[in-house]
């Protein structure tokens, strides 16, 4: 990456490989050791290929449980074009459907942990 994109370069100043390459601090020195930076473009790697998978394996999970659903999806997928184009894909009501009830059951990423509270709570006096 160095020797095609030096640091003056539009591809080092706009991707993230290249901000984590060439990051320096307020100080100038850089940010990031080279054994840092390489794990944390594993870090990216990984964790998008992570979710990515989690995503695909759990809506095809979810699609084999639910035939009506997986013959609405099959005949949406088959009036699309090919190649496929971003915008068809934004507007394909079933697919959308399916994939945000696919997040909505299994998140890819678990998060937003409840915890209880400490003292009782009382409602209406009960």
């Amino acid at each position: 990456f160095i020797e095609e994109n030096p640091e003056e370069s539009e591809r080092a100043q706009t991707t993230i490989i290249g901000r984590l390459i060439y990051g320096k601090g307020k100080d100038g020195e850089r940010m990031m050791t080279r054994d840092e930076m390489k794990d944390n473009i594993l870090n990216l790697i990984f964790a998008g290929h992570d979710t990515t998978y989690a995503s695909i394996s759990t809506l095809l999970y979810h699609l084999s449980e639910n035939p009506d659903a997986m013959d609405a999806l099959a005949e949406e997928v088959s009036t699309l074009k090919d190649p496929l184009e971003s915008d068809e894909l934004k507007n394909a009501p079933v697919l959308n459907a399916c994939i945000h009830e696919s997040w909505r059951m299994d998140p890819p990423v678990m998060g937003g942990f409840r915890t209880t509270t400490v003292q009782a709570l009382e409602h209406k006096g009960c």
